[in-house]
């Protein structure tokens, strides 16, 4: 059998007659075969689009038992499964991934849907939060900070940190994108940085709270903190749970006290600079 000569004249031909009938149709007009066709789709990158894919494809031959008995058969010899989405590994990932997407759909309507019902839903909640600390434990603003500290140290190794730490770099996790980008700055340009270095305590409605700062840096304590952690007075506050403002300007008292500077992003600023003409975050993300 001679081989197909496929010019530009026929190419065009065979595009156009693409463009108004489905793949098999095609197929079975110029005598090609599957792989042929995909072939030459490829090599000149040509794409149908794909409101005309679902338009033209052939749903009495996709729906017909004879395609669907056939199709079984080779996923069966494929996969091992008479579909190809029923195989472990997809299986484990869309359980996952609907999972996760529930979660996010759900927690995201339920705040969306309460904002709309209540515009200061979120001083409501801070003010509904204040309320149970205080039926618990006495105290409007309670913060269990040692049993955070202690459980922060089982789980990590012995080495203290709090909250979720979204980077990580040469062993070290940080919670913020300044804090990853300070340190790597000074490491680039041989400066001095410890990271976590000392722990500070003080006293707070009649407990004893702890402050980590996060660096010594050229022999300067530094606290890193995004603008909205101050007020316009220059006081600190916790941008998330107003009712723990008190607790957040008494740690900042206690880090002033020990010669800590809070840097904020005018401070820092110097450091993201460098970060982004140099690095990409993503590549630091802690998996």
């Amino acid at each position: 059998m001679s081989k197909l000569t496929i010019d530009d004249e026929l190419w065009g031909r065979i595009t156009d007659y693409y463009m108004q009938h489905s793949s098999t149709e095609t197929i079975e007009e110029f005598g090609l075969s599957l792989s042929t066709f995909n072939r030459l789709l490829k090599k000149h990158n040509f794409k149908k689009p794909k409101n005309l894919v679902y338009q033209h494809r052939n749903y009495d031959v996709i729906k017909s038992e004879e395609y669907q008995t056939n199709r079984k058969v080779k996923n069966l010899e494929r996969f091992g499964y008479v579909s190809n989405l029923n195989t472990p590994e997809v299986m484990k990932k869309a359980h996952s991934l609907e999972a996760e997407t529930k979660r996010s759909k759900s927690k995201s309507e339920y705040y969306k849907k309460a904002k709309e019902e209540d515009p200061n839903y979120w001083d409501s909640r801070n003010i509904k939060s204040a309320k149970t600390k205080l039926e618990r434990y006495g105290d409007p603003n309670y913060n269990n900070s040692d049993k955070n500290y202690e459980t922060n140290l089982a789980n990590h190794n012995g080495k203290y940190f709090s909250g979720v730490m979204k980077y990580k770099f040469n062993n070290e996790l940080f919670d913020s994108l300044p804090e990853l980008a300070l340190y790597i700055y000074a490491k680039d340009h041989n400066e001095t940085i410890i990271r976590l270095p000392k722990i500070f305590y003080f006293d707070f409605n009649g407990k004893q709270h702890k402050f980590l700062v996060d660096f010594m840096y050229n022999d300067q304590y530094v606290e890193i903190k995004g603008d909205h952690f101050f007020k316009e007075d220059g006081t600190m506050q916790n941008p998330f749970d107003h009712s723990e403002d008190p607790l957040s300007e008494a740690k900042h008292q206690c880090g002033l006290n020990n010669n800590v500077k809070f840097w904020r992003s005018k401070d820092y600023k110097f450091a993201i600079d460098y970060f982004n003409e140099n690095y990409n975050k993503e590549d630091f993300l802690n998996d």
